[in-house]
């Protein structure tokens, strides 16, 4: 299974933290020159699809100086 999407160019990396403590993530590469965005993604094991927990698992966006500067919770509606 996949996740992937885009970022804000400020994103250098993506990261899935479980609620188990389990992480996947990758690393965000420029979608078009000037548009300010950039893609990611990265596979998960396919039974993850049955085991995500609202509310509790988190989808992270870090900066190039590792700070996490954009967050979801899965369940939270953003």
């Amino acid at each position: 299974m996949e996740f992937y999407g885009y970022a804000h160019e400020n994103v250098t990396r993506v990261v899935l933290r479980l609620a188990d403590g389990k992480q996947y993530g990758a690393q965000t590469f420029a979608a078009w020159k000037g548009s300010g965005l950039r893609l990611w993604a990265f596979s998960v094991p396919t039974e993850l699809y049955t085991r995500v927990n609202p509310g509790q698992d988190v989808l992270m966006g870090y900066d190039a100086a590792g700070r996490v500067i954009w967050q979801m919770r899965f369940g939270s509606g953003g």
